[in-house]
């Protein structure tokens, strides 16, 4: 896939993706976009329903209501459709599941206005766009910032990462901690490569060898860790490059393609082009995801690709949760191009785009995991669900998903191994953990014989639920759980019957015995 996007001399006509990216950003989030969001956007409509004024073509219609009921919702999408209007703003949307269907039935984007931002505003935003390019000005655009590029392409090729223009003067750098020579020292606090190595490097033959072959190449530079360069080409002509040192051992094996790639988002914005790939946490990707988890958003206007996987990230063990890295959705959108990112009930999901089979969705989990794992330091697992087809249902397929594989992920963490398993495989375990969820506020669920049994024997207490659980893992076999716990069968026959005879239990009878098994189960998961 290309990073650079053609660039021509003239303005580029406004889009209704310009508003979203631009000053809509944070305000008007995306119900529906059966079309997706490139469409033009011509003007604004402020439209009621009583005035009977139709909307122009390609215009931004405004219902200008308090709420919108579905009833007039309905006519505003109908209106747009007639009209060919590029949008339908609504605020207060009672019923969104009907709304959103409405407008996917009638090929109509929705989109929804924050309740604190007036219609005025709205038109004023939209409408300054529509000036700006008939007086031939591109819509304004961030001033780049490659400091997140740079963590995402250290994290991804593991080892330390310097961005510089064509005269090697830094313009931004990351380590994540990574060991440096004093070349990389030297460059990053004089803010340019030492004049020695600048000398080296144009009479070595290296600067014309990145120009020649426009790939990432290895750089010896005398005295120094190797290093690997990708030119930044603008324009045909080499405008700086990316560099990677090695670290505390060798690059990755991708880190040419993946600096190569990093190389082309540099060129896109030192060219002043739109950079949707890599735009950070605010992307627009990554707040369409938020607002699918939630119920209150749509993935319709990530275009139509052959279906979702949906992958939720822990910390593993217990280790803190470092919170959101400002570079996480650039690190993730490198390897997998429309990926989106966000975070939900303490974990971190991520949604990659495309068909993918049980077995590469596990290896794509596991790619998520390492960059995520090497950007934050800390240990990840990953637990991925199966794929979700386009539809009128996916984005509530994706709703429903996000709640068991966060729990999913939960248990995984705290199992340590495997790194990565798929949702079907844990499932058994999400469920037992929403139902620790619901004992934790219950807790008279834990009340009973087992729990007399505990309380009558404090300090055995870890030896009766271990010896439980191995038992019950085991299938009933002693043997086998007994091995489990490095004991003898005999050992673990005689803590049986201490449990029975204590708490007056019958692990033969099938309902004492299950009632046992969910209750330790549910301790095991701490939720007693």
């Amino acid at each position: 896939m290309r990073l650079v996007p053609a660039v021509d001399d003239g303005p580029a006509p406004p889009r209704l993706a310009d508003l979203l990216l631009g000053p809509g950003r944070g305000v008007l989030d995306v119900l529906a976009a059966p079309h997706g969001i490139d469409g033009p956007l011509g003007g604004v409509t402020l439209w009621d329903p009583l005035a009977g004024r139709p909307c122009g073509r390609d215009d931004l219609l405004l219902v200008a209501a308090p709420s919108a009921g579905t009833a007039l919702a309905g006519q505003a999408v109908a209106e747009a459709a007639r009209g060919g209007a590029c949008a339908v703003v609504l605020k207060g949307v009672e019923d969104v599941a009907a709304v959103r269907d409405r407008a996917r039935r009638a090929g109509v984007t929705v989109l929804v206005a924050a309740d604190r931002v007036c219609w005025d505003d709205l038109c004023v935003l939209a409408r300054s766009l529509v000036p700006a390019a008939r007086l031939g000005q591109r819509p304004a655009a961030p001033a780049p910032d490659l400091s997140p590029l740079a963590e995402a392409t250290a994290a991804a090729v593991g080892g330390p990462v310097e961005i510089v223009d064509a005269e090697l003067r830094t313009l931004a750098h990351a380590g994540l901690g990574h060991p440096v020579d004093p070349l990389r020292e030297r460059s990053v606090l004089d803010r340019r490569a030492p004049a020695a190595a600048r000398e080296w490097f144009t009479g070595s033959g290296a600067a014309q060898l990145l120009l020649r072959t426009r790939t990432a190449q290895q750089v010896l530079f005398p005295g120094a860790v190797p290093r690997t360069m990708a030119p930044v080409v603008v324009r045909d002509a080499v405008a700086g490059y990316v560099i990677a040192a090695e670290g505390g051992g060798p690059l990755c094996d991708t880190a040419p393609d993946v600096l190569t790639e990093a190389a082309a988002v540099v060129a896109a914005r030192m060219a002043g082009a739109p950079d949707p790939a890599t735009p950070g946490p605010g992307d627009l990707a990554d707040e369409l995801l938020r607002g699918a988890l939630t119920g209150t958003g749509s993935l319709d206007a990530l275009g139509g690709p052959g279906g979702w996987t949906l992958v939720a990230l822990r910390p593993a063990g217990d280790r803190p949760d470092p919170g959101p890295a400002p570079s996480a959705g650039a690190c993730v959108r490198m390897v997998f191009p429309g990926a989106a990112l966000t975070r939900t009930d303490g974990a971190t999901v991520v949604l990659l785009p495309g068909r993918r089979g049980r077995d590469a969705a596990q290896r794509d989990a596991e790619t998520v995991r390492n960059r995520l794992s090497a950007l934050h330091g800390v240990r990840f697992v990953a637990c991925v669900s199966d794929r979700v087809d386009p539809g009128h249902d996916a984005d509530d397929d994706i709703a429903a998903l996000a709640g068991p594989l966060c729990r999913a992920a939960s248990v995984l963490a705290g199992r340590g191994r495997p790194s990565v398993a798929s949702l079907s495989d844990l499932r058994p375990w999400a469920v037992l953990a929403e139902l620790g969820e619901i004992a934790r506020d219950r807790p008279g669920l834990f009340d009973g014989a087992l729990d007399a049994s505990l309380e009558h024997d404090p300090d055995r207490r870890a030896e009766v639920l271990a010896s439980l659980l191995a038992w019950f893992d085991a299938g009933r076999d002693v043997s086998e759980a007994a091995r489990r716990l490095r004991v003898h069968r005999n050992t673990l026959r005689y803590r049986l019957q201490r449990i029975e005879a204590r708490s007056g239990i019958s692990l033969d009878d099938p309902v004492q015995r299950f009632t046992v098994e969910l209750q330790v189960r549910l301790l095991a998961l701490g939720a007693g």
